[in-house]
């Protein structure tokens, strides 16, 4: 199993996540090719994140053309099958847990 991200993007966009560790550029998680949900079209899921990490992460997501979708930030659990939600306030998210 491994963790869930969701996260707000345009409507029809099929998207790039990468999760980077703050204060730095180093990029430790990538899921291609995420398109929106069938129903809630705006709202994107990647299923794929490592159950390793944890802790409070940026997202960016992109288009092929590096058009940005989304940005903003999760705090993941490292918790297998575990959901968040990324939200564009850091103190949303930190306040959150």
């Amino acid at each position: 199993m491994a963790q869930i991200v969701e996260f707000p993007g345009p409507e029809g966009a099929t998207l790039d996540m990468r999760l980077i560790t703050p204060g730095t550029d180093t990029i430790v998680h990538t899921t291609s090719s995420i398109a929106g949900k069938t129903n809630d079209k705006t709202l994107f899921r990647a299923t794929d994140v490592a159950d390793s990490l944890s802790g409070l992460h940026r997202v960016s997501a992109v288009d092929s053309n590096g058009v940005v979708g989304f940005g903003g930030w999760v705090n993941l659990t490292g918790i297998a099958s575990a959901e968040h939600i990324a939200d564009e306030s850091r103190a949303a998210i930190l306040a959150a847990d």
